[in-house]
């Protein structure tokens, strides 16, 4: 009995780190279309100087400060689901608005909510990890995942330019805000579950 027990764990170990890698990869290929199109959202959406793209990764970066602080104080008292699966909806409202914006305080205060829940993405996934695989295996598990985002990162970053040639900027970014909002309904079957789960051990 204990051991059928502790394949279901196994197995159900597995389902979650499996749901987490695809919000990965799906999170990983909407940041990749508007890595490389950001400095078009400034000279063509808004009309612009290319110059004003600073003010972008300024507030996205006061975002994340406060975002990052803000985690700190409610991580313990919301689970790691949740924060993740706010993080992506409302980093899929932002990315969104920012595609249709023309205006630049609307785009900035988007930006400045996309980097606010960045923190609330990177803790909550860091946190299930944790929670989810035995120690010696989270090396492993980081293995496996961070390659995926980033290899999905990349693939669309390299097509971005191609895209942009055969589609409007609005497209690209509502499209990248779809891969936010299918990342969320990956993490929704983990949305109920407690915070706190005894690490489980993955068969290699």
């Amino acid at each position: 009995m204990a051991g059928n027990e502790k394949r279901c764990e196994l197995r159900f170990a597995k389902k979650e780190l499996s749901l987490l890698g695809l919000c990965f990869l799906a999170a990983g290929l909407g940041l990749g279309f508007i890595q490389p199109l950001s400095i078009f959202l400034v000279t063509e959406q808004l009309e612009l100087p290319k110059e004003n793209l600073q003010w972008l990764f300024m507030v996205n970066g006061f975002g994340m400060i406060i975002g990052g602080a803000g985690v700190m104080i409610f991580a313990k008292k919301v689970a790691p689901q949740r924060l993740l699966a706010f993080g992506m909806l409302v980093n899929a409202i932002g990315l969104a608005v920012m595609g249709l914006s023309t205006n630049l305080w609307i785009t900035l205060t988007a930006e400045f909510f996309n980097g606010l829940m960045l923190p609330c993405i990177q803790i909550g996934i860091n946190t299930l990890i944790l929670q989810r695989t035995e120690g010696e295996f989270i090396g492993r598990v980081n293995g496996i995942l961070s390659p995926l985002f980033t290899g999905s990162m990349v693939l669309t970053m390299s097509a971005a330019g191609v895209l942009k040639e055969q589609f409007s900027l609005v497209a690209i970014f509502e499209t990248a805000a779809f891969f936010f909002i299918i990342g969320m309904f990956f993490i929704l079957p983990l949305y109920n579950q407690k915070g706190e789960t005894k690490p489980l051990e993955i068969q290699s």
